[in-house]
């Protein structure tokens, strides 16, 4: 993975680490207050030889002292000095609970001795602290002058107890910020992981890859479009994706003569009937007659999306039940009409498998210059592909980073059986940190390398001249 697709992947995925970072360092701050806490109080001793040491010689002087430093620290954290100290503060404590507070360390190659006390009470540990200086420096002069004369050993206190200011254990500070550091990497990792193992379609030339043709618009992911479903009600540059997608298909001459085009997606929530209805609206707005036919009958949603009465449509046309002139509605003051899939429909395949559907495309056909018919999703109805056979070309949608790979090739797989092109690819969800405008005209031939084409040649080489007069029912 380049360095670009890495930073794309973190700008896509920018709630991770930031997640991470959230997590990681609540965690530490939940983990650094559950811990009991301790606090320290230090001191550190010199030992050196005295006058009569001496007297032997400095050298033999400094190894005497030298020698003692191991004796030292053995009765610093012996269990004389632990009763000593219990005497002297009167805590409530045995020699050896006394003895695990104590730490003493020999400095290698010095004559210094550092002493460490631990204690959940600051205080406590200064108390034990002042109580083993002195009773330490006492115990020297008793061991020092047990065979009578004077000590050959002098004690010096370089550094005396002090009350602790702040806890020595947990260290919630750093705690929290180590947390948080690993926290924002494993965030990191995981928006960079997700892209690298490649199964989601994330980019307009993984998406052209796949179904082979090329992206002809990104529709973002927005807040207007999930709640009110219509780009007309949101920003002006919401408004400019989907007249963008018009700009192509008029540039490869979809509608110059009647063309009945097919809205489909792999599984549904990929935004098919969002993309329809918004194109339906752009293209009407350019002056084209469009007919939207909502032939996702098992889950019509277009004539809600348009607030437009939803009783009676396809189904009920097919059927015999209602005719095509009562049922389909024109939206507002608009050149754009809407025949609705209709309620309560059991027998979705039956009704995609109607001998009645393609005179009632073709009958739209001569009244429109453009129709739109939405497919149900093609991996999961059957009928989809027999639906396909009757259009003159499929407009793909996508959506971004939640549709896999392998989906998308079997949808591709579903048209290609039908022998049915796809003219182009939306790619729908997009974030806004991706950019607002794809890569037009990547395409390729399956198996064949990579070639930068013009998206006016590349989709006017899908479309040729098919019509469904000629193609197999």
């Amino acid at each position: 993975m380049e360095l670009r697709d890495a930073l794309a992947a973190i700008r896509a995925g920018w709630w991770k680490p930031l997640a991470g970072l959230v997590l990681g360092a609540g965690l530490a701050l939940g983990i650094s207050l559950l811990l009991p806490v301790h606090y320290q109080s230090t001191m550190q001793f010199f030992v050196s030889a005295t006058r009569v040491a001496n007297t032997t010689g400095p050298l033999q002087g400094s190894q005497l002292a030298q020698d003692r430093l191991a004796s030292y620290t053995e009765v610093l954290t012996g269990r004389d000095i632990a009763q000593r100290v219990i005497a002297d503060t009167r805590i409530k404590a045995t020699p050896k609970a006394v003895q695990r507070q104590i730490q003493a360390t020999a400095l290698p190659n010095t004559m210094l001795i550092d002493v460490t006390v631990t204690s959940a009470s600051p205080q406590r540990a200064l108390d034990i602290a002042n109580a083993l200086h002195n009773e330490f420096a006492s115990a020297v002069q008793q061991l020092e002058t047990a065979g009578g004369g004077a000590s050959a050993i002098q004690l010096v206190t370089t550094q005396v107890p002090q009350l602790p200011s702040a806890p020595s254990f947990p260290r919630t500070v750093m705690n929290v910020v180590v947390g948080a550091a690993v926290g924002l990497l494993i965030g990191l990792l995981a928006a960079v992981m997700r892209r690298a193992t490649g199964r989601w379609v994330r980019t307009a030339r993984q998406a052209a890859d796949l179904v082979d043709a090329p992206v002809i618009g990104l529709v973002p992911r927005d807040r207007v479009l999930r709640k009110r479903r219509l780009a007309r009600d949101g920003r002006r540059e919401l408004q400019e994706c989907f007249r963008r997608i018009r700009t192509n298909l008029q540039l490869m001459d979809v509608g110059a003569t009647p063309t009945v085009l097919l809205v489909a997606s792999a599984l549904p929530g990929e935004g098919k009937s969002t993309l329809m209805v918004n194109l339906g609206l752009s293209l009407a707005e350019a002056g084209r007659t469009v007919t939207l036919v909502e032939a996702d009958v098992g889950s019509p949603t277009v004539a809600a999306y348009l607030g437009l009465p939803r009783e009676q449509g396809l189904a009920q046309v097919l059927s015999g039940e209602a005719d095509l002139d009562d049922v389909v509605q024109s939206f507002e003051d608009t050149r754009l009409s809407v025949l609705g899939g209709g309620e309560d429909v059991r027998d979705t395949d039956g009704v995609l498998g109607s001998d009645e559907l393609p005179p009632l495309l073709e009958k739209l056909r001569g009244r429109n210059d453009l129709v739109l018919v939405e497919a149900p999703p093609l991996l999961t109805a059957a009928e989809a592909a027999r639906l396909a056979v009757r259009t003159d070309g499929v407009l793909m949608t996508i959506r971004h980073d939640r549709t896999r790979v392998d989906e998308v090739d079997q949808a591709a797989g579903v048209l290609d059986f039908a022998d049915t092109p796809v003219l182009g690819v939306v790619l729908s969800m997009v974030p806004r940190s991706e950019g607002s405008a794809p890569s037009y005209g990547y395409r390729r031939s399956r198996g064949a390398a990579w070639e930068r084409r013009g998206t006016v040649p590349a989709l006017r080489a899908h479309v040729g001249n098919v019509s469904p007069a000629t193609r197999a029912p």
